[in-house]
């Protein structure tokens, strides 16, 4: 079962907030700060920690959405 709002709240007690999300079925792609996607990009333990997170809050596919408009 998919639950955005539990998910979120489960990065934010790591850390991550993300500026904007976009939830499409299993798809959940992530907006953050340039600093918070620097720091992501930067540290693949730190993106195995995201993914993780949010595969246990049932979602399959998780993205960084890199256009801030997106």
């Amino acid at each position: 079962m998919r639950d955005i709002a539990q998910a979120l709240a489960a990065l934010a007690d790591r850390g991550v907030h993300p500026v904007g999300v976009t939830v499409d079925g299993p798809i959940v792609a992530l907006r953050l700060s340039a600093a918070q996607q620097n720091e992501t990009l930067a540290d693949p333990a730190r993106r195995e920690e995201i993914v993780a997170v949010l595969r246990s809050h049932g979602f399959l596919y998780v993205t960084l959405a890199l256009d801030e408009k997106a």
